[in-house]
C-alpha cells in the first residue's frame, strides 16, 4: 500500500489542534500564542475544506494579552461538545493576572464565546475536558514534576470536575508521564473512551523533530493506564531531516458518520529551517484489537502534497487580520483600508502594534499595500517571526529602506530612494529557499534587496509561532498609516 499524498487541512501557523464532530459538521481549534483575535475556529464537513468561523476570544476583556511575551499567551487548546454545549479548555501563559488556566462555553462556536472561568488550582498546561458515559466531567492537564528528575519530566492528573460552578471535586489522581524512559515533556493530554477502554493520548519529545504521539488505554479513567506496545502511535522523528514533513504530534481525534479521523500537528521544512510554523494535518485512524492505527499499511504522514495559495484583498479589514498583544486602541477600520497610529513604546523610536496575516506559502509571493497618512509616518511592511526576528521595508517621505531585524539588531541591507511616497506603496517579497527578494511596486516594479530567510525560520527565532506579514505603524507619535490590501500566492 502506498501513501496518499498529504497537505495540510490548515496551511501555515495553526498548531496544536484538537477537534470534535457535531451534527455532520467537524469543528477544530488552533494555538494562536501572543496574537489576538485568540484560538482560531474552523469548521468541515469532508476534512478537506475547512471554513473559518472565528475566534473563541475575540472581544476587548475578554483576555488580557498586553503583557504576553512573543509565544506566550493562549497554549493548546481542547474543544469538546457536550449536551449542547461547546467547551474549550486552554492555558493563557504569563506572570500576573490574566495567565493561567481557563474554560469557554459556547452554544454555537461561530457565535459569541463566553468570558473565562478561570481554575487556580489547575497547575500547568495543555488542559482538555473529558465527559463520560456516566455524566461525569473530568479535566485532564499535564504539568511539570515537583521532584523533576530532568529537563521536560513531566505528569499528566486528571479530576473531576463541575463547570457549572467552575470548580474541581474530588482528589486529584496523577495517570501517565513519558512513555518511553527519560522522555521530555509528557504533553497535550486527551482522554478518549470507546466500548469498554479510556485511551490517553499524550505528546512527547518536545514539538520538534523528535516530537511523537503515544497512547495507553485503561478500563478507568482514572487508570492504571498501559502504553501501547506499538508506540509511537504516529511519528516521522526515525525519517531523518531530509523528510518532507516533520515534528508529527499533539494529536487529537474524532469519530464522525464515516468513521473515525485523527488530526495532527506538523512542520514542512526546507533545508533544515521552519518558516511557516506548525501545520494542521489529517490522517485516517482505525482499530485492531482495541488500539488505533493511524493510517493503516503507511503509519506516517505523506508524501508532501503542498496545497494552492490564492489570496486578494484589495480593501483591508481588522476582522480579517491577527495583531500582537491585541486588542489595540492604535488600529482601526476606515473606508478604504486599516489604521495603524504610531505609539511611544517607551523605548527606541515610537512605533507599535502591526496587523497581520498567516503566511500560507514556502515558494510564493506576497504583497502589501499601505500608504502613509501623516508627513511624519514611516510605513512599514514586515514578514514578521517574532519582536526580535523580522525582515521589513520602512516606508519614510524620501526613501525605502530594507531591514533585517536578527536577535533584536536592526541592519539595513538596501535603501532606494522614492520619487513619491505619498500615494500608495506596493511591497513585493518573493520567497525562494534561502532568502526573499523584496521589491517596490508603483507605476512600475524596483528591485529593492535581498534578505536571508534564516531569520524567519523557528531554528534561528525560536518559539512556537509561524511567519506573519503585514503592516506596523512607525514615525512620530500619533503619525498613521494605513493598510490598503495585500495578496499571496504560489
Amino acid at each position: 500500500m502506498t501513501a496518499a499524498l498529504a497537505s495540510p487541512a490548515l496551511a501555515g501557523f495553526f498548531p496544536d489542534p484538537s477537534i470534535c464532530y457535531v451534527d455532520g459538521t467537524y469543528y477544530l481549534a488552533n494555538s494562536s500564542f501572543e496574537y489576538f483575535p485568540a484560538v482560531p475556529l474552523h469548521s468541515s464537513t469532508d476534512l478537506r475544506t475547512w471554513t473559518p468561523i472565528g475566534h473563541a476570544i475575540d472581544r476587548p476583556g475578554q483576555l488580557d494579552l498586553s503583557r504576553a511575551t512573543d509565544s506566550g499567551g493562549v497554549y493548546a487548546p481542547a474543544l469538546r461538545h457536550h449536551d449542547g454545549v461547546f467547551y474549550l479548555a486552554t492555558t493563557s501563559i504569563g506572570q500576573g493576572d490574566g495567565f493561567g488556566t481557563f474554560y469557554l462555553r459556547a452554544d454555537d462556536p461561530a457565535d459569541a464565546w463566553s468570558d473565562p472561568v478561570f481554575l487556580p488550582e489547575a497547575r500547568g498546561f495543555d488542559p482538555s475536558i473529558f465527559f463520560d458515559h456516566d455524566g461525569a466531567s473530568w479535566w485532564v492537564q499535564c504539568r511539570e514534576r515537583d521532584d523533576a528528575r530532568f529537563w521536560g519530566d513531566t505528569e499528566v492528573w486528571v479530576r473531576r470536575i463541575d463547570l457549572e460552578h467552575g470548580r474541581f471535586e474530588g482528589p486529584e489522581t496523577i495517570i501517565g508521564g513519558p512513555v518511553m524512559q527519560g522522555a521530555a515533556w509528557a504533553e497535550g493530554p486527551h482522554i478518549h473512551r470507546r466500548g469498554r477502554w479510556y485511551y490517553l493520548l499524550t505528546a512527547e519529545g518536545g514539538t520538534a523533530a523528535s516530537h511523537a504521539v503515544m497512547v495507553s488505554r485503561s478500563d478507568s479513567v482514572t487508570g492504571p493506564y498501559v502504553p501501547f506496545a506499538n508506540n509511537p502511535l504516529l511519528t516521522h522523528r526515525h525519517l531523518g531531516r531530509t523528510a518532507p514533513i516533520s515534528s508529527v504530534g499533539h494529536m487529537d481525534w474524532a469519530e464522525g458518520s464515516d468513521g473515525w479521523h485523527a488530526v495532527a500537528l506538523a512542520t514542512r521544512p526546507v533545508d533544515g529551517g521552519v518558516v511557516l510554523g506548525r501545520e494542521t494535518f489529517t490522517a485516517a485512524l482505525t482499530w485492531e484489537d482495541d488500539w488505533p492505527v493511524v493510517n493503516p499499511g503507511v503509519g506516517v504522514l505523506g508524501p508532501i502534497a503542498a496545497p494552492t495559495v490564492s489570496e486578494v484583498c484589495e480593501t483591508a479589514r481588522l476582522e480579517h487580520l491577527i495583531s500582537e498583544r491585541g486588542p489595540h486602541g492604535s488600529i482601526c477600520d476606515d473606508d478604504t483600508g486599516v489604521v495603524l497610529t504610531a505609539v511611544d513604546s517607551g523605548a527606541g523610536p515610537a512605533g507599535g502594534p502591526g496587523v497581520w496575516r498567516r503566511l500560507l506559502t514556502r515558494f510564493g509571493t506576497v504583497s502589501v499595500t499601505v500608504e502613509r497618512l501623516d508627513p511624519a509616518a514611516v510605513a512599514c511592511v514586515a514578514l514578521r517571526q517574532s519582536d526580535d526576528h523580522q525582515v521589513f521595508v520602512a516606508i519614510d517621505a524620501t526613501h525605502a529602506r530594507l531591514v533585517e531585524r536578527r536577535a533584536g539588531t536592526d541592519a539595513v541591507i538596501a535603501v532606494h530612494p522614492l520619487a513619491d511616497a505619498d500615494g500608495a506603496v506596493t511591497v513585493v517579497a518573493r520567497l525562494h529557499d534561502r532568502w526573499v527578494d523584496f521589491s517596490i511596486r508603483g507605476a512600475h516594479e524596483v528591485a529593492l534587496g535581498r534578505a536571508a530567510i534564516d531569520v524567519l525560520t523557528t531554528e534561528v527565532a525560536g518559539g512556537f509561532v509561524g511567519t506573519v506579514f503585514g503592516a506596523r505603524p512607525s514615525g512620530t507619535t500619533g503619525a498613521r498609516t494605513r493598510l490598503k490590501g495585500w495578496t499571496q500566492s504560489d
